[in-house]
């Protein structure tokens, strides 16, 4: 197993998921065309490792992804993540986001809600909500009690501030198909490698 260069750990940690992610879904793909039902398949779980794909790339690359990726970054024209993205917008029964705006106040670079304005979700925020989530262990997989045949259908991901915080009415909720859980991967994959410096 080669290492990784200090120096570009982001930048592999991202290019490393999306082959890991790949290489099972490969394993998926030919044990099915042998035959296989996904009930009997058992050494290789996708959705696991789209988890775990999802979950490092919010976790991991953290510190870097910010400083690196800007307020408008936005995901590729045309592109399934564009669409999601889209409906993840304009759909409140996919996603609620009550949050407000907040603003940089410039004398003490603090920030300062503005009660008035809800925040516009864009790619940036969406990451902080999902990260924020998966720290917090608000994660929830559906179906949640599936039995023994059951399949996992979705994911669900929530964001809501401590008790004791000011914004504790506030919350973010976004339920995303397995389908919608990969391109939403890989495109978080492809947003980070095009910010990274080179």
């Amino acid at each position: 197993m080669s290492a990784y260069t200090t120096d570009e750990y982001e930048f592999s940690f991202a290019e490393r998921t999306i082959k890991n992610l790949e290489k099972i879904q490969q394993i998926i793909k030919e044990e099915r065309l042998d035959g296989k039902t996904d009930h009997e398949i058992k050494d290789a779980f996708e959705v696991t490792q789209l988890i775990n794909s999802f979950v490092g790339l919010l976790i991991i690359p953290r510190q870097k992804f910010y400083e690196y990726m800007p307020d408008d970054a936005s995901f590729s024209i045309g592109s399934e993540a564009e669409e999601l993205f889209n409906r993840i917008e304009a759909d409140p029964t996919k996603c609620e986001d009550t949050y407000y705006k907040k603003v940089r106040n410039p004398e003490t670079r603090k920030l300062v809600t503005i009660p008035e304005e809800k925040e516009k979700i864009t790619p940036k925020i969406l990451v902080l909500r999902l990260r924020n989530a998966v720290s917090h262990d608000n994660l929830i997989i559906h179906p949640r009690s599936p039995g023994r045949e059951g399949v996992i259908t979705g994911i669900e991901f929530m964001d809501k501030p401590p008790r004791s915080h000011e914004a504790r009415d506030q919350h973010f909720r976004l339920l995303l198909t397995i389908k919608e859980t990969e391109v939403l991967v890989r495109a978080l994959s492809e947003l980070l490698l095009s910010c990274y410096p080179k």
